[in-house]
């Protein structure tokens, strides 16, 4: 696992935290409609970085395509039963309106950028780790 994406999504979901906090307590999502979008932006890169960090030892031979791929379809998987969540949520909970397909398929692309971005970070601690090993194997 590597520890430097780890603390990076620590740190990045701790931020998402906070401002989502200070979003229920100022009720941002319902007064600027657009206030979700980098939300899930940020919510789909953290899940990069975590799965990045969790998956490290497997993705490290993997080829630069492979390693954004593999992560991408992790943050479409999650980002979906997120979904699929708010979904059941709606319906247990009558006149909560949650979701909505046009919505959902904004949220997932928002997800999908967040974790097309932090990819390049989880592709940069491959390219150091791979560098460092393979300096410590010859």
């Amino acid at each position: 696992m590597s520890k430097r994406l780890l603390l990076s999504a620590c740190v990045l979901i701790f931020f998402i935290w906070a401002i989502n906090c200070l979003a229920n307590m100022f009720y941002w999502y319902s007064a600027m409609w657009w206030f979700d979008i980098p939300m899930h932006i940020l919510g789909g890169a953290f899940l990069a970085l975590l799965l990045g960090a969790i998956f490290f030892k497997k993705i490290v031979s993997l080829n630069k395509k492979e390693i954004i791929v593999t992560i991408l379809l992790g943050v479409v998987i999650v980002g979906a039963g997120w979904e699929v969540f708010e979904y059941v949520v709606q319906h247990m909970i009558k006149g909560l309106p949650l979701a909505n397909f046009p919505d959902s398929i904004k949220d997932m692309l928002m997800d999908i950028i967040g974790g097309f971005l932090a990819s390049f970070f989880v592709l940069k601690a491959v390219k150091r780790y791979n560098t460092s090993h393979a300096i410590t194997n010859l």
